[in-house]
């Protein structure tokens, strides 16, 4: 392939004349951590917080679970913590204190000539060759050696900054959108209280509402029926070997209630012991914390007429006085 002029084909792909490629390790130090003696832990804030893993983590900065006596490997402030073992390898939290670090965390600082803001992008690009290290493995494990030669692409220090900058910026943004969301998701969440509770009234609506319940008692759940509104888990329909069905797991549908992803199969293709919807069903996790968190859809839009999910999911009809959506 003919590479532009002022660009270098590299290990990692093309990249600017400028620009080089380093090992990780040349360009961080890399903390491996040690976990402190179990006799040592505590949760009465004496000694140094401690972080063992993803239990501390948040959406940026680790919070203060437990603490220990007798620390052994420490990060510092501004470090970014990655998680090592198990099945959050990956994961990753910037430090926001000096902590005591577990074996299932290592701490990646800058080195000179290395901008702080910049490495911490970079490891967020690079977690997907960190995770490559780990295919197939039923407790991922990223040893430090591992961690140490993984090639990044490192640019002149004024390049670093200005990339920084620019992605800092649409995180910014990202924080903002999330937080205009979050808003308009109350007032939606304050405006159903009022309307499904008849508190307020949509214009040129009147007269009294009904109330009804919606599980009667245990007799009719266990016969499939949830009370005067739902049915829990309708009966199959026929179906031919070649006909189109949808199947729809638990990622595929969002916790605001939208389908994610739409997949079609053959009704031949179906696994045996998959749960059964139609459209216009509901779907409900059983599961938590899904469950806690509403998640759940109504199939209104589904594009078959039938279709298959996970297992997690309980399904509800409505009776044919209900709208599905409502």
């Amino acid at each position: 392939m003919e590479v532009k002029k002022g660009y270098k084909q590299t290990e990692v792909g093309v990249i600017p004349e400028d620009w080089e490629v380093k090992k990780l390790g040349d360009i961080a130090e890399i903390i491996m951590g040690q976990s402190p003696l179990g006799v040592s832990y505590n949760q009465n804030e004496v000694g140094i917080a401690l972080i063992n893993g993803p239990t501390e983590f948040t959406e940026k900065y680790p919070i203060k679970v437990q603490w220990t006596t007798l620390p052994t490997k420490l990060c510092k402030k501004g470090d970014i913590l990655l998680c090592v073992r198990g099945s959050s390898t990956g994961r990753k939290n910037t430090s926001n204190d000096i902590y005591c670090i577990g074996r299932g965390i290592a701490a990646i600082r800058a080195r000179i000539n290395l901008d702080n803001s910049f490495l911490e992008f970079l490891i967020q690009v690079s977690v997907k060759s960190i995770l490559t290290l780990t295919t197939g493995s039923t407790f991922p494990n990223i040893d430090g050696k591992s961690l140490r030669n993984i090639a990044v692409i490192t640019p002149p220090i004024p390049d670093q900054q200005a990339i920084a900058a620019a992605l800092s910026d649409v995180d910014a943004l990202i924080t903002s959108l999330d937080q205009f969301i979050t808003k308009k998701r109350n007032i939606k969440q304050g405006a159903m209280q009022e309307l499904l509770t008849g508190k307020k009234r949509l214009t040129g609506f009147m007269g009294e509402w009904e109330r009804k319940e919606l599980v009667n008692d245990r007799e009719q759940v266990k016969k499939g029926h949830l009370g005067d509104f739902f049915e829990l888990s309708p009966s199959k329909k026929q179906m031919r070997n070649n006909e189109i069905v949808s199947f729809l797991g638990m990622e595929d549908v969002s916790e605001s209630g939208k389908v994610l992803k739409h997949n079609e199969m053959c009704f031949s293709e179906v696994k045996k012991g998959l749960t059964y919807f139609e459209k216009n069903d509901i779907l409900v996790a059983k599961i938590t914390p899904c469950f806690e968190n509403g998640k759940g859809t109504c199939l209104d839009s589904l594009k078959t007429e039938k279709g298959f999910g996970s297992t997690e999911f309980h399904v509800l009809r409505a009776k044919d006085y209900a709208v599905p959506r409502y």
